[in-house]
């Protein structure tokens, strides 16, 4: 069972009707035009996605395959690891000096001046991938404790800032990974679950964000985010722009960079689901075209896997994108390159030595 977190077509067809069925549940009497939109889009994703599976099972590509631990240049793997430790101790000296020592909440101090004051942490967000490129490369060569280290040296920095979706994002590729590798198990996913609720609630607590609507504050989250995007978005007009769906990207592409016509006032509910992006790009059709598009980039990449545990690395890091449909449109998040560029060097300078 636990292997199907491994397939993000299922994740998120999944994801999508149980956020769906939540939001009818407790914000609507009655099914409404924005949860078929919702839908209409997850299943572009699923089936494109299926798809391309297809594709490559009756063409005879291996659907899967065994992962060998990767041989990786073991000077870089060193380097990796001094990064990783000098990130975390620039992260522990952040949550004491700003977090500890500022009075107050430890974790409303650390977001308070990362989101409000726009100070970052030095630096140690860049080094947490080399650590967490370190965690998942030794769950692949079955160094369960080293992965744990560095695991801890990727969440100290995500800690320093306050940042809780950093933190299920590393817990995400970690179970990834774990999974392919048939270490982990249900018990394992769900004790995770509990482990980032709790962490979740803990932080939010300490900066003070613990209730929302007199409701426990991850319900909203979780799926009024579909009634946000219904009261603030859906009645917008496309802006035809496709830089807002791919975010950063559009610096680096030649794409205009887009100013979202959306304007809400500090305090109101800014959690607007994947639609938002694609939806204000084109409407129902920039729903279809980017959700088509993403499933079939997840297909194509799905199939490498068994050429490369490199591609089990990079996979890891694309599943949270697909988990969190509820929350954002997380598709153009710049981490997974991150990981993606840094682990090249090791795969490809031990191949080229031999």
């Amino acid at each position: 069972m636990e292997r199907l977190f491994l397939s993000p077509g299922l994740v998120l067809f999944f994801v999508g009707i149980v956020s769906v069925v939540v939001n009818r549940i407790f914000f609507y009497s009655e099914f409404q035009s924005v949860h078929y939109i919702y839908l209409f889009g997850c299943v572009a994703f699923s089936l494109l996605y299926g798809y391309v599976r297809c594709l490559h099972f009756f063409s005879g590509f291996k659907l899967s395959t065994s992962i060998e631990p990767p041989l990786v240049n073991k000077n870089l793997i060193k380097l990796y690891k001094i990064i990783s430790i000098v990130g975390a101790v620039i992260g522990v000296a952040v949550i004491v000096k700003f977090g500890v020592l500022g009075g107050g909440g430890i974790v409303y101090n650390l977001r308070y001046r990362h989101t409000y004051e726009g100070s970052g942490n030095y630096g140690a967000s860049y080094c947490a991938v080399f650590a967490l490129v370190v965690s998942l490369l030794s769950i692949l060569q079955k160094k369960i404790k080293d992965s744990f280290f560095y695991f801890i040296a990727f969440l100290i920095p995500s800690i320093s800032i306050g940042e809780r979706t950093s933190i299920l994002f590393g817990v995400c590729a970690i179970l990834y990974v774990s999974i392919s590798c048939g270490y982990a198990r249900f018990k394992h996913l769900l004790f995770a679950g509990l482990f980032f609720i709790a962490l979740a609630v803990l932080m939010a607590f300490s900066a003070g964000k613990d209730q929302s609507n007199g409701m426990f504050f991850l319900l909203p989250y979780f799926s009024y985010g579909i009634s946000a995007f219904d009261a603030n978005i859906l009645a917008n007009p496309s802006i035809s722009c496709l830089g807002i769906v791919f975010g950063s990207f559009a610096k680096v592409l030649p794409l205009h960079e887009c100013v979202s016509p959306i304007s809400i006032d500090d305090g109101e509910f800014n959690v607007f689901t994947y639609l938002a992006e694609p939806y204000l790009w084109f409407g129902m059709w920039g729903v279809f075209f980017a959700m088509s598009f993403m499933g079939l980039f997840y297909g194509f990449l799905k199939g490498l896997e068994s050429r490369s545990s490199y591609f089990v690395i990079v996979n890891a890091t694309l599943i949270f994108s697909v988990f969190m449909i509820f929350y954002a449109w997380l598709f153009n998040l710049v981490t997974p390159l991150y990981v993606a560029l840094t682990c090249i060097p090791l795969y490809w300078v031990n191949e080229n030595d031999g």
